[in-house]
């Protein structure tokens, strides 16, 4: 309406959480206030930064101490404790799920396969051989 653009915005403030961030803005023309996120929040099928940071230090066994350090070298600030503690719990449920779920499809193929080399006992029930 006022022919506003980023040029008129104005920086107020900033909102860290972990390694994402928040920016507001305030227009000096109309006053309306702004975000401006560091990763796109409605892209479901990606993994959030902080998500990629938490798997990534299960990956590579630390916890939450090293992350909190190497991240100062880099002058950028962490996750807080519980932040990175509920994070781990959510990925290790989804882990866990994707492991049991990876694990159902396998035996699902060993039981066709058995079935269709012959591999059965006298009751008819698939063997694998081991």
């Amino acid at each position: 309406a006022f022919g506003c653009s980023f040029t008129d915005m104005e920086y107020q403030s900033e909102i860290i959480k972990g390694f994402q961030s928040v920016f507001y803005f305030k227009c000096k023309v109309c006053n309306i206030v702004e975000k401006l996120y560091t990763e796109n929040i409605n892209k479901t099928e990606t993994v959030t930064t902080n998500n990629a940071a938490v798997n990534a230090c299960q990956a590579i066994g630390i916890g939450h101490t090293q992350l909190s350090e190497f991240a100062s070298f880099l002058d950028i600030p962490s996750l807080s404790c519980s932040s990175f503690i509920k994070i781990q719990s959510t990925l290790a449920n989804i882990i866990s799920d994707s492991a049991w779920e990876e694990m159902r499809k396998a035996g699902e193929e060993e039981k066709e396969l058995a079935l269709k080399c012959g591999d059965v006992d006298t009751d008819g029930i698939p063997m694998c051989t081991v």
